[in-house]
């Protein structure tokens, strides 16, 4: 068993967004794996660790991001500003077509 040492709780979720990398097109991704410092995407488009890239999810603003890692298509990213925790409730609560439980959003277990 892998034991995993993390600063916040991870959410298992189904989020359709884009993101954008340079001046290119937004490209749809699905999200998974969200807290409120980062995301897991899988992308056809393979970015190195410490690409800049800019997300949208639903109505919100563009959330600014870094690639941590890459396992071949999948991609871990880091946001610049960790997402409040109102806007986390509400994209784990609304924007996720698997929500996260609201019970486990207030305990932070989820």
């Amino acid at each position: 068993m892998t034991c995993e040492k993390r600063r916040e709780p991870r959410y298992d979720v189904f989020v359709d967004a884009s993101f954008r990398n340079g001046s290119g097109s937004p490209k749809r991704v699905r999200l998974s794996n969200l807290s409120s410092r980062g995301c897991r995407f899988a992308s056809g488009k393979r970015m190195g660790p410490g690409a800049f890239l800019t997300l949208t999810m639903g109505s919100l603003d563009f959330i600014d991001a870094r690639v941590t890692w890459r396992d071949g298509n999948v991609h871990g990213v880091r946001f610049l500003q960790p997402l409040h925790p109102a806007v986390l409730a509400h994209v784990c609560s609304f924007l996720s077509s698997k929500p996260a439980e609201p019970e486990a959003l207030r305990a932070g277990t989820a």
